[in-house]
């Protein structure tokens, strides 16, 4: 009898043992995918925004017209089947439901812009697969469930992570990223609208879009589409049509920027400014009208620009895009000055991350009159 109980207890011993390890291999392999403990040492030892992002050089010309290529350069570094398999680990991971829209992808800067087209999911399965920060954090029990299609994804996220190397390890400028014809280099938009009172307008994406998914971000943003080809200028017509379609503001102007790619996915985004002669009290009902206003924006909050401190505290814990992040940067630098904002920069002091994002911003009610 002694025998037998002893064997059932190796037994039970030997389960138990077994099902800790399955269970801290498997957590480990959950919160290593999810690039957690990276995010976690970015919100830690947060980088400055110039230094998150490569600035272009030169760029197209404002209103100019750039020179569409019938067949696109693209080689995409998977299969098809590939793929799709990626677009549905990618829509599981945040929640999304995307969509294979055509969008124009930025080919070459010199000695003229030249422009293709591309399907969105190209994006999602090159530039947002490559850069493994770009996927969502999901709760444990999603990741969980997930581990098993990321393992059967292993080699295909490695071989796209490799097509993302060519050239070197490390990218030194936007046209050396933009001659890699493994990645879909989907151009996108990013605008910031500063009211009389100097503030700007911050938006709080939500949590379910196909990129960019929870995360704060200029007052509009997004890629620019086939049909913004007919505007002559795709990238300002691109931005008109997103700060429309996300607020109801029609500018009467946008000032171009910077063309960057943010480290984040290298993806060229054109940064554009909109200075209104309102306060932004004045023009929130507008936001109501706007089509996608609440479908794509969580909570939208106002930034006042010339405090030097409040940016850069905003900026050192706000999980933000690289290229939103820059956009305030360069607004707050021609307000407050680079030495004073680099100074603040350094007084923000580590346990920052640990505060409340919010405390820097004021909640504009999409009601106000």
């Amino acid at each position: 009898m002694a025998f037998w109980i002893g064997v059932a207890q190796d037994v039970v011993a030997n389960l138990l043992t077994a099902a800790i390890v399955a269970v801290v291999v498997t957590l480990a392999v959950a919160v290593g995918f999810s690039a957690s403990p990276r995010r976690l040492w970015r919100r830690l030892f947060p980088r400055r925004p110039d230094h998150r992002v490569l600035v272009a050089k030169t760029a197209p010309a404002v209103g100019a017209t750039p020179k569409f290529r019938n067949r696109t350069p693209f080689k995409c570094p998977v299969s098809p089947h590939e793929q799709e398999a990626l677009v549905r680990f990618y829509a599981l991971m945040n929640g999304s439901d995307p969509f294979d829209g055509r969008c124009v992808r930025l080919d070459r800067l010199a000695p003229e812009a030249e422009v293709s087209e591309v399907g969105f999911f190209d994006l999602l399965a090159t530039n947002l697969t490559a850069y493994s920060d770009n996927i969502a954090t999901p709760g444990l029990w999603l990741r969980f469930s997930a581990v098993r299609q990321w393992i059967s994804l292993v080699p295909v996220l490695q071989q796209v992570r490799q097509a993302a190397k060519t050239g070197g390890d490390r990218l030194r400028s936007v046209e050396e990223a933009l001659a890699n014809p493994h990645m879909a280099n989907v151009t996108a938009v990013s605008v910031l609208v500063m009211d009389s009172n100097r503030k700007a307008a911050i938006v709080q994406r939500q949590s379910r879009l196909a990129v960019s998914s929870g995360q704060f971000g200029t007052t509009a943003a997004g890629t620019v589409s086939d049909k913004d080809l007919s505007a002559g200028d795709p990238f300002l017509g691109a931005a008109r049509r997103e700060l429309y379609e996300e607020t109801g503001i029609e500018p009467e102007s946008l000032e171009f920027e910077a063309l960057v790619l943010p480290v984040q996915k290298m993806q060229p985004i054109f940064l554009y400014t909109a200075h209104m002669t309102k306060p932004w009290q004045a023009m929130a009902s507008l936001l109501e009208q706007a089509t996608d206003f609440h479908r794509e924006t969580a909570h939208m909050f106002l930034l006042g620009i010339d405090d030097p401190k409040a940016i850069a505290s905003f900026l050192a814990t706000a999980r933000i895009t690289d290229a939103a992040a820059y956009h305030i940067w360069l607004a707050a630098k021609r307000a407050a000055g680079e030495h004073a904002l680099v100074s603040a920069w350094r007084s923000v002091r580590p346990w920052s991350v640990f505060l409340r994002t919010e405390r820097y911003l004021d909640l504009l009610s999409p009601k106000s009159n």
